[in-house]
């Protein structure tokens, strides 16, 4: 008796061509052989069974129940896309006195699906999950409205009916409904990534950006969210009024809040579907141009009396047309997505629409295939020879399209960055003035409600750098988490300064204003960090230096584990190996904690780095004991596989350059409140870290705006 475990069902083979088989077989007399037999199925027909003598590795013959799994790698066999394999297992007993008898498994069919098959289902999930979101985001908006309602309603009579009681209960499951379908939409993401990945569809950027979408939405009900949910429902049931009416105002921020992330993640699905569906166009022609050459080269050594012949290139010259229409028609609905996002070069996609259709491809590959059917050689070559040229040409101009347009993204990004830092910084500047001028205010002059005017004015700008900032998250993920608690903080220090000028406090309005100016500055120093780390890796999402930090880890512990291993126990020089060693590992577990730290601000995205730090203490403990236990061999192995892990999941590609070891790194730990009290040596520190910026390799324009902000710190002193 044979069962077939796995696969369980018919297949799409990936670019592996791998078949994972699996069989359960049982027999009183054990075993002799196992044999693959399969039948290529070819697109336009069969070629006949052919025996395949592959075995699967039986243990031991005379064990009369076993599991047996085998990879079966089909490269060999040249599938063409469409192509396929129809196979079953079939067992021999070990019946020695009878004969050997046969049992076979149920046939299966393997098959390798086209570009096209393959892109039509990552384009139908794509299609779902904008859907989903897009209707959750409905369901939020009408959520708002009725929380305004009720909110305004309690406002004019303080009393809570049992209706509204209710509507905000209703409120409140909704929203947890749509954490909960948000975190589906995660989980729908994780699949569509993994399809990708194993068919190697998406470029390694589009890799990066969906990886880090996916685990936004998962995360997306944030912990303040739930605690305002738990709050008000609470509120909800002592129905006291006063308590009702501050947890409705806490779920309404953060439900709005709630709303305008989803939106920010929806509009940065929508420019990644567009960045994949250019790239998709890329591989899709250059299949096309590819088929439609080897056709060429099929029917100038094919006889025209050769019926099936030119019957199965008329099929393939069908299916390229075909598959053609479907290219240009992504083409146009690709040209009227971009139309949401005005500086997008769309009028560029246009006009290679238009000249596609001046080509007249679409005609010549009609008449190429109604000619091969008729088994018309001469007449199908001409149209045939142009349509291989046209679409070779068509490949040409979408890759150049697919540079114009990768670069006219990263420009406006950088132009973003750079427009919000050098706001900030005149921000700043305005911001140191107003400190110095409020605390030489007397507490009791008139002047000071003019300067809490001022003060009030230089806050509204900060709103508007907000604005340009939440703008600026709906195009790339370099926008982190610190840069939005950085302004956050600024417009806090603000607040509190105009309000102690209020209360006649001049000193203490100037001392809030200086920590807005140093909240500033700090913020200034993280966007022009992570603009940095963008420049640096030709991408617009910015986890290349991640992976570059994972990559030297990874190496690091290698060579620990290498050494570990080569070590015996016991002498003096041994045990002083041991302690470098540990020493060793404590270095790299301290690279990993940094790293983690800034993945955390990044939102997270560098993979399962969870439970290494504490097998690296693990580690550590024993070699500082001068133990080399199998667990220890065990553990820096699982160390090293994780990291190599973390790796794969980013997904991301070398640097286009090499960062200096020092780049970054000392402006970004630099904070105003952090640098020496004693003027002299904050200057030349103030210097020494300008000078290193300076050595960095920065633009013409970056290096100017470093420039004014490490002035804007020296000024801090002149007071």
């Amino acid at each position: 008796m044979i069962t077939l475990l796995s696969p369980a069902e018919d297949i799409d083979l990936n670019e592996s061509m791998e078949i994972s088989l699996g069989i359960r077989i049982r027999d009183d007399y054990g075993f002799s052989k196992a044999i693959i037999r399969y039948e290529l199925i070819k697109k336009y027909g069969r070629e006949g069974e052919i025996e395949n003598e592959a075995a699967f590795p039986l243990y031991d013959n005379r064990l009369t129940l076993q599991e047996l799994y085998y990879i079966w790698d089909i490269s060999r066999l040249g599938l063409s896309p469409e192509d396929a394999v129809e196979f079953r297992v079939d067992i021999y007993d070990n019946d020695i006195i009878n004969g050997p008898k046969k049992a076979s498994s149920k046939r299966l069919k393997a098959r390798f699906p086209s570009l096209n098959d393959l892109f039509a289902g990552i384009n139908e999930q794509q299609e779902e999950i904008g859907d989903s979101g897009d209707e959750i985001l409905e369901q939020l908006e009408t959520t708002k409205e009725t929380l305004e309602k009720v909110s305004l309603e309690l406002l004019k009579d303080p009393e809570i009916k049992w209706e509204q009681k209710t509507q905000l209960e209703q409120e409140i499951k909704k929203t947890q409904e749509a954490g909960e379908k948000l975190s589906e939409i995660g989980d729908r993401l994780e699949d569509l990534i993994q399809k990708a990945k194993k068919n190697q569809l998406f470029n390694e950027e589009t890799f990066q950006k969906y990886m880090q979408l996916q685990e936004a939405f998962q995360d997306i009900m944030t912990p303040e969210l739930r605690k305002a949910m738990e709050k008000l429902q609470k509120a909800l049931e002592n129905m006291d009024p006063k308590e009702v009416q501050a947890a409705l105002k806490q779920f309404r921020s953060s439900q709005e809040e709630f709303s305008k992330e989803l939106d920010r993640m929806l509009n940065l699905f929508k420019r990644i579907k567009i960045e994949q569906s250019i790239d998709e166009l890329v591989k899709r022609f250059d299949d096309l141009a590819n088929r439609q050459e080897h056709l060429n080269k099929e029917l100038d050594k094919t006889s025209p009396d050769d019926y099936n012949k030119m019957s199965e290139l008329s099929r393939e010259e069908e299916s390229i047309h075909r598959d053609t229409e479907i290219a240009q028609d992504l083409m146009q609905r690709t040209e009227s997505e971009m139309t949401e996002f005005p500086l997008m070069p769309g009028a560029e996609l246009n006009d290679i629409i238009e000249k596609m259709k001046d080509m007249g491809l679409l005609k010549d590959l009609k008449q190429s295939q109604k000619s091969l059917k008729k088994g018309n050689k001469s007449k199908a070559q001409k149209p045939s020879q142009q349509s291989q040229e046209n679409l070779s040409n068509l490949l040409n101009m979408m890759k150049n399209f697919r540079d114009e347009f990768n670069k006219r993204n990263m420009d406006e990004v950088m132009a973003d960055f750079q427009r919000i830092i050098s706001k900030t910084l005149q921000l700043s500047q305005s911001q140191e003035v107003m400190s110095s001028i409020v605390k030489n205010v007397p507490r009791q002059s008139e002047h000071l409600m003019d300067v809490a005017v001022d003060q009030q004015r230089i806050h509204q700008n900060l709103g508007h750098i907000d604005e340009d900032v939440i703008a600026l998250s709906n195009k790339t993920f370099g926008v982190t988490p610190k840069i939005g608690k950085g302004f956050g903080k600024a417009s806090s220090m603000m607040r509190n300064a105009i309000s102690q000028m209020e209360n006649r406090n001049p000193y203490k309005a100037s001392q809030e204003g200086k920590k807005a100016m140093e909240a500033l500055n700090g913020t200034a120093i993280a966007l022009m960090s992570e603009m940095q780390n963008l420049q640096e890796s030709g991408s617009s999402s910015g986890f290349e230096n991640y992976l570059k930090q994972l990559q030297k880890m990874a190496g690091q512990q290698e060579g620990i584990n290498d050494d570990t291993q080569m070590l015996g126990m016991g002498s003096p020089s041994q045990q002083a190996a041991l302690r470098r060693i540990a020493a060793r590992q404590r270095q790299v577990q301290k690279s990993l904690e940094q790293l983690q730290n800034e993945i955390n601000e990044s939102a997270g995205q560098a993979g399962d780095l969870g439970g290494i730090a504490k097998d690296m203490d693990e580690v550590i403990k024993d070699l500082r004991n001068n133990k080399i236990l199998r667990r220890t061999i065990e553990r820096q192995q699982r160390i090293l596989t994780r990291l190599l892990d973390a790796q794969k999941s980013l997904r991301t590609q070398s640097f286009k350059k090499e960062r200096k070891s020092k780049t970054g790194e000392d402006i970004v730990r630099t904070s105003p409140g952090e640098l020496p009290k004693n003027l002299g040596e904050r200057r030349n520190l103030l210097q020494e870290n300008l000078e290193q910026a300076m050595r960095d390799g920065y633009s013409r324009e970056y290096e100017e705006i470093i420039r004014r902000y490490f002035e804007a710190l020296s000024k801090e002193e002149v007071e």
